[in-house]
């Protein structure tokens, strides 16, 4: 036999345990995560674990990794952290938890130039005014031009986004935002003021 005719019947038998050693890696538990008594009591999640412990009703939520949101029927938009494990999933919205409506939320920024403007959620309140706003509406007050715009909830990839019929559109996400108007800037690096 030559060198050649060689290799081909050690390639096979390598293959071989080269799939033995796999799936032996493959099915082994991973530290920590060895059986006990103890184990049963202490709940594992993951990726998939809020699609049975979070209600359908239930519109924003932790899904033990990210903040979602979703509206009843259709599929939600999630944070895109990537997590090595997972918490225990919870639903964020407060009327899902007490039944009752949610608390009125005015939210101020301040932006480069120090243009400033506020996003209220749930009830607008000027003056004597007072507007419920539903769940997908937010009330944003523009302090330099003294108008307000109601606007509706557009799906975002991440953070919040809500559009008027006129262009004017609010991006939120974590403590920065911006406000556009037919794709012009019109207040751009925007902080969330405590």
């Amino acid at each position: 036999m030559d060198s050649t005719a060689n290799a081909e019947y050690l390639r096979l038998p390598l293959l071989l345990l080269l799939l033995c050693l796999l799936s032996a890696c493959a099915t082994a538990e991973a530290p920590g995560e060895m059986a006990t008594e103890d184990s049963a009591a202490t709940m594992q999640y993951d990726m998939n674990s809020w699609k049975s412990m979070i209600d359908e009703q239930c519109r924003s939520f932790f899904d033990g990794c990210n903040n979602c949101i979703r509206e009843p029927g259709k599929v939600g938009a999630c944070t895109m952290k990537a997590c090595a494990s997972y918490q225990r999933p919870r639903c964020l919205d407060e009327v899902a938890q007490s039944g009752e409506p949610m608390a009125p939320k005015r939210v101020q920024y301040v932006c480069d130039g120090g243009s400033r403007f506020s996003v209220s959620y749930h009830e607008y309140v000027q003056d004597d005014q007072r507007l419920r706003l539903r769940d997908d509406e937010v009330m944003l007050s523009d302090r330099q031009t003294h108008t307000a715009y109601r606007l509706q909830r557009e799906r975002s990839a991440s953070g919040e986004k809500y559009t008027d019929s006129a262009g004017l559109q609010f991006f939120a996400r974590g403590d920065e935002a911006m406000v556009t108007r037919q794709g012009e800037k019109l207040y751009s690096d925007c902080l969330r003021q405590p």
